[in-house]
């Protein structure tokens, strides 16, 4: 099969895919826009690691600059995820297992964004229930002190 080059610029949690396109029409519009957004983003000067991934059967080269067993781990990943979608569902293209293992992991991205989401609200709470905590502990010590001022005085007076 024809190696598809595919530029990938990750960068934390964004990143932007290049991929060529052999329809000559669209190529120059694609190219020119995929280097308008990576210099608009300042990907030019990231070092970049290029990597030969196999998914599905298809081979692909990488620019990263996330190390190669990263890459390769999520390549793997995919692989499987998609391997497992065609052998269940036999007459599904690559196409459509990419596209439903996509839905898959932006499934889980999005209930993991929404759960991390509420553990900061939580832990948000849970800073604000402490500071109003200590405040009402310094009102209450002053307090205390107040009180034993005034017993001093009281007992001087005896």
């Amino acid at each position: 099969r024809k190696t598809q080059d595919l530029s990938l610029f990750f960068r934390n949690p964004l990143f932007l895919a290049r991929i060529f396109v052999y329809n000559r029409k669209c190529q120059k519009e694609c190219t020119a826009l995929f280097w308008k957004g990576i210099k608009e983003r300042g990907y030019l000067n990231m070092p970049a690691n290029k990597i030969k991934l196999e998914i599905c059967g298809s081979n692909y080269v990488i620019a990263t600059t996330d190390t190669e067993e990263y890459v390769l781990s999520l390549a793997e990943k995919l692989d499987t995820d998609m391997s497992q979608m065609l052998t269940a569902n036999p007459s599904a293209s690559v196409t459509t297992a990419a596209v439903m293992t996509a839905l898959g992991y932006l499934d889980e991205l999005k209930k993991s964004t929404s759960g991390a989401d509420n553990m900061r609200a939580q832990i948000k709470d849970y800073l604000e229930d402490a500071a109003k905590a200590k405040l009402e502990l310094e009102e209450e010590r002053r307090e205390v002190e107040r009180l034993r001022r005034e017993l001093g005085y009281l007992n001087g007076q005896k």
